[in-house]
């Protein structure tokens, strides 16, 4: 019974080791998104193939909205309805506190 257990233990921690992999990733470029905003260099995380099929603006925007969202209080993050306006154009994007 003991075996049966830790056979279990290691194919339930092999089936979710890539899902923990994946969040650290995402941890990983979200704290460097964050170092690049500081250091006024956002348009470094454009691949240069695509920045020629939009304009820096567009970029930017986009970057800037995605920051917004990884606000650690739900309060700071904005609304969807806000979102799209904001990726529209239709509102300014302020500044996501730091």
């Amino acid at each position: 019974m003991n075996q049966r257990h830790c056979r279990f233990r290691q194919e339930s921690s092999l089936q979710y080791f890539p899902q923990k992999l994946c969040l650290i990733s995402v941890i990983v470029i979200e704290l460097q998104t964050w170092h690049l905003y500081e250091e006024n260099r956002l348009l470094d995380l454009v691949d240069t193939e695509m920045i020629s099929s939009c304009s820096e603006e567009e970029a930017l925007r986009v970057i800037q909205v995605a920051l917004l969202c990884t606000q650690a209080s739900p309060s700071q993050r904005p609304s969807m309805s806000q979102l799209v306006s904001m990726l529209s154009g239709v509102i300014e994007i302020h500044p996501p506190p730091s």
